[in-house]
């Protein structure tokens, strides 16, 4: 039987091959230079906070489509929704990233945790059906540790066979230097032409002040991360039209 890490990175090879690189890059420079929301998901994601789950990632989150069912919403801003979601970020290091993490994606991990946490979080009581999914949790966690969590909706999932741990399966494509030289290659690439500044020296932050908007900060980042959101957006340039909202 064959084992399914090896077609999962088997299909990012062939997603990256040469030949749809054009199209990638035309898709890209879409995203990029239209007018789709998702490309302000890093700008407005709550990086002053990296410990705690503020409404500010949650409008980050909106950004890709989905939107946190109210219920949940109250409970993370609520202090035994923030005290217990800090409590767990605070044993996930912040820019760390997922090749680096093989400990922090092992069962019982505290970002298991967290994510088991925010499946179930609601108020007033916890809820296992809260209406937080694969998509919504994965997208609010890579708000918080960016180059650790990748975000994991239809587009990715659609595109890759199953798995039976899609962390793990990105560990294992990221961890292996043949591998992780293709997609950076790549993806470097495909930036090229889409546009996409790599790693900009500043970024923006949201300045909650009255009167106040977004401001130029430096936000951490470094040149060779491929970060959560870059997989939904990189992945939708193979195959997959970029849905403006």
């Amino acid at each position: 039987m064959s084992d399914p890490y090896d077609a999962f990175a088997a299909c990012l090879r062939d997603l990256v091959a040469e030949e749809r690189m054009a199209k990638a890059g035309a898709l890209t420079q879409r995203f990029w230079n239209e007018p789709y929301t998702g490309r302000w998901f890093h700008v407005l994601a709550d990086r002053d906070h990296p410990n705690e789950i503020t409404a500010r990632d949650v409008v980050a989150v909106s950004t890709l489509s989905v939107t946190v069912p109210a219920r949940v919403l109250v409970w993370l801003l609520s202090d035994t929704g923030r005290d217990a979601v800090t409590k767990l970020l605070e044993d996930i290091p912040d820019g760390v990233d997922l090749r680096e993490g093989a400990e922090l994606i092992a069962e019982n991990s505290a970002l298991r945790r967290l994510w088991s946490l925010l499946a179930s979080a609601c108020w007033p009581e916890p809820t296992a059906g809260n209406g937080m999914g694969r998509a919504k949790i994965s997208k609010l966690l890579a708000a918080k540790r960016p180059c650790l969590v990748p975000i994991l909706d239809s587009v990715v999932c659609g595109l890759c066979p199953p798995v039976p741990d899609y962390w793990w399966a990105f560990y294992k494509v990221m961890s292996d230097p043949n591998d992780r030289l293709l997609l950076s290659i790549r993806l470097g690439d495909q930036r090229a032409r889409g546009r996409q500044p790599a790693a900009p020296a500043r970024r923006h932050a949201v300045d909650d002040r009255p009167g106040r908007g977004l401001v130029g900060q430096p936000l951490p980042g470094r040149p060779d991360r491929i970060r959560g959101a870059s997989w939904r957006s990189w992945l939708r340039s193979f195959g997959f039209a970029p849905q403006r909202t």
